[in-house]
């Protein structure tokens, strides 16, 4: 985050639970745990087992604790989320714990039954990211069409029919993830509005 607040405004995180119900800054807790932690996770930990892997302290135990004090002294910050489980729980979490969270965080929802819900917890701007939605090209269309999201993400392997399908509804599209410049003129073309990068 402090590498690159200079160049981005707009940051997304993964988020898991600890077993103690602790809400960190985690893709899951299979090979990113290992990866990013230098730990062999079999499951999840808890907060402390977590917070002292040979990296964990390295990191300073990203959680939404911290992460929440972050957003905090940079105010013109925001998080667009993915919360791998119980989306809402975190978001409900998130809802009380950062006064300004209504403008600070980009809740994505993974299916469209979940932006209600997500908006009722008083958040501005939904992201519908399809990912996890196993409906046709039709379908996503149909439901963008109805939902009140502030942008659609999907996988660029599903750029370019459907980006520019929903482009033509009015609706912003995101794509994940594109990691090369020369890439981007190709999703611009098919409606992308933005991205999602490593870098």
């Amino acid at each position: 985050l402090e590498a690159n607040s200079e160049a981005f405004e707009v940051f997304e995180i993964d988020f898991e639970w600890t077993v103690d119900d602790r809400l960190i800054c985690l893709h899951d807790w299979g090979n990113s745990a290992d990866k990013e932690f230098g730990v062999e996770a079999i499951g999840p930990m808890s907060f402390e087992e977590w917070k002292n892997t040979p990296r964990g302290n390295d990191w300073g135990g990203c959680s939404w604790n911290t992460l929440r004090d972050w957003l905090q002294e940079n105010p013109s910050k925001r998080l667009v989320t993915d919360v791998k489980s119980s989306n809402i729980k975190a978001l409900r979490l998130m809802a009380q714990t950062l006064p300004s969270f209504s403008k600070q965080v980009i809740p994505q929802a993974y299916h469209p039954d979940e932006v209600q819900m997500i908006k009722s917890l008083g958040f501005q701007d939904v992201i519908w990211t399809i990912y996890r939605f196993d409906g046709s090209d039709d379908e996503v269309v149909e439901a963008a069409n109805e939902l009140d999201v502030s942008a659609v993400t999907i996988p660029k392997g599903r750029a370019g029919e459907l980006s520019i399908r929903l482009y033509n509804l009015g609706t912003k599209v995101y794509v994940h993830t594109v990691n090369n410049v020369a890439e981007l003129a190709d999703y611009r073309r098919a409606g992308v509005l933005g991205i999602y990068t490593d870098f």
